[in-house]
């Protein structure tokens, strides 16, 4: 039930240069959570915010 343009801000927020740092520096698993692998194995829809910032990036069709 959230705008498109809050969760498509949100993603973009997950995959940016910074953030994907603190994420490798703060956890082990933190170097998994990348753009190349986020929509692999996704076994729900996504939201329409999230489903845009993908295909801007190139990870959807």
């Amino acid at each position: 039930d959230h705008p498109e343009e809050l969760i498509h801000g949100i993603t973009q927020a997950l995959y940016n240069e910074n953030t994907q740092k603190l994420f490798a520096a703060g956890h082990a698993k933190g170097k998994l959570i990348t753009l190349d692998n986020a929509t692999q194995g996704a076994g729900i829809p996504f939201h329409p915010g999230a489903e845009r910032f993908y295909k801007e990036a190139g990870k959807l069709e």
